[in-house]
């Protein structure tokens, strides 16, 4: 009867405050490829990693996007870590010479109550008026 009690206490506690790692890739073997729909499935403290290579976007990145502050229903309010796997030489984020709103200009923005727990680590971003490199 004791063993039954430290299993089921074993295994619920291995549930419980685990942080995923979603992968982009947008040569397919991740389990997206894309970026924003990678960050639309990640929860409050994931980490989405993303594969070498150049993506393009025709909005903003947006970690909060789903959030709207005027519907209870909606998703709630997540802080995740957006991070290249190869670094800013390798990977990079780049905003279509034609965005689908010019007045939101920009490769990632955070306007939805992000933290500084929300973070973009290791990416060349270029279309945002700065070719910002962030390491």
């Amino acid at each position: 009867m004791r063993v039954k009690t430290v299993l089921v206490v074993a295994l619920a506690l291995g549930s419980v405050g685990y942080a995923a790692e979603i992968v982009v890739d947008h040569q397919g073997s991740g389990d997206h490829t894309e970026i924003q729909p990678a960050i639309d499935a990640a929860a409050d403290g994931d980490t989405v990693i993303v594969k070498p290579g150049e993506y393009v976007i025709t909005e903003p990145i947006d970690f909060n996007r789903l959030h709207d502050p005027e519907d209870p229903g909606s998703p709630p309010v997540k802080d995740i870590v957006l991070r290249s796997q190869g670094g800013a030489d390798v990977t990079t984020i780049r905003l279509a010479e034609e965005p689908a709103d010019p007045e939101r200009e920009s490769v990632v923005i955070f306007e939805n109550a992000e933290t500084e727990a929300s973070r973009v680590e290791g990416f060349a971003l270029i279309g945002d008026r700065l070719g910002t490199q962030i390491n």
